[in-house]
C-alpha cells in the first residue's frame, strides 16, 4: 500500500520545509506549494490522489479557503487542515476562516505555533489507517516548533 499524499500549502518556506520533514518523517508522501495557484496546479496533476490539504489560511494570492473549495473538487475524499497564526475568532471576525467552512467534517484547524508531534498526532488522526510507518528522525524533526510570522 503506497502511503498517503499530503499537500502542503505555505507561503513561508522555513515554516514548508519544517512542515515538509516532519510529514515525510510521520511516513506521508508530501507535495509542496508556496501559492494558491501553484497548489492548484498540483491539484490537477494529482486528482483524487490527496489526501490531506494543509493549507495555510492567508496565503499571497488568494484565500486558503478557497485553494480548499476547488482541489476539493478535484479530490473530493480529500481532508483540509487549516494552519494559521491568527485564532479563530479573527479569522472568522475578517471573513478568512468562518464557523460555516469548519463545520465541515473533513475540515480541521490548528493554530501556529505548534509542536511538529503535536502535527503529527493530528494528521494521524485525521486520516483513514495507514501503514505503519517507522517515524525515522521524528526526534530531531520534533525538536523545532512551528511558528508563524504574523
Amino acid at each position: 500500500m503506497a502511503s498517503l499524499i499530503v499537500l502542503i500549502v505555505e507561503d513561508d518556506r522555513t515554516i514548508l520545509t519544517l512542515l515538509t520533514q516532519v510529514l515525510q518523517a510521520g511516513g506521508y508522501e508530501v507535495l509542496n506549494a508556496q501559492s494558491g495557484a501553484e497548489a492548484l496546479g498540483l491539484g490537477r496533476l494529482h486528482q483524487r490522489e490527496i489526501a490531506l490539504l494543509l493549507c495555510d489560511v492567508g496565503l499571497p494570492d488568494r484565500a486558503g479557503p478557497d485553494v480548499a473549495l476547488r482541489i476539493g473538487e478535484l479530490c473530493p475524499q480529500m481532508r483540509t487542515l487549516f494552519t494559521s497564526g491568527y485564532p479563530l475568532d479573527v479569522l472568522a471576525e475578517r471573513g478568512l476562516l468562518t464557523p460555516e467552512i469548519l463545520q465541515n467534517e473533513n475540515t480541521f484547524y490548528i493554530q501556529k505555533p505548534f509542536w511538529p508531534k503535536e502535527l503529527l498526532h493530528l494528521v494521524d488522526g485525521i486520516l483513514p489507517a495507514r501503514l505503519d510507518v517507522a517515524a525515522a528522525g521524528m526526534e530531531q524533526a520534533g525538536a523545532a516548533r512551528v511558528s508563524a510570522a504574523h
